[in-house]
């Protein structure tokens, strides 16, 4: 699906669609010894996820073996909040990444919320149904 508001989204069955969803390559801090991937969701996408038309997001990390994907009610709570939303009405995250550590960061106006992904590994399903 190439066209509109699904531009990169991806139909897995005749109910189901993901967006694929791609970071420049990962920044290293030296200080910190982790990689940082920059993403923004946009007015428009933000729209089909509140709306449950997206499924899934699907964040490519490096190589497109290398990846985390985050269900809508995943990214609905810890994302899409209306203190997070910038001055050009889209949602800007992070994630960080060390040998240890998989982190969504989370600017508000008030304060950065920060959520480890990893502790949710292998509880997250992208459920298919049929």
């Amino acid at each position: 699906m190439k066209n509109g508001y699904y531009k990169n989204a991806f139909k897995i069955n005749d109910n189901q669609i993901v967006k694929v969803m791609r970071s420049k390559e990962g920044i290293a801090n030296q200080t910190k010894d982790f990689e940082t991937f920059n993403y923004q969701i946009g007015e428009k996408s933000a729209e089909l996820l509140k709306n449950r038309s997206l499924k899934a997001l699907v964040l490519i990390l490096e190589e497109p073996d290398q990846f985390v994907c985050l269900p809508t009610s995943f990214i609905l709570d810890k994302v899409l909040r209306k203190s997070y939303q910038g001055k050009n009405k889209d949602y800007q995250f992070k994630i960080k990444r060390d040998e240890q550590q998989l982190l969504l960061t989370v600017k508000g106006r008030n304060a950065t919320q920060k959520s480890d992904i990893k502790k949710y590994e292998g509880d997250i399903h992208l459920r298919i149904l049929k």
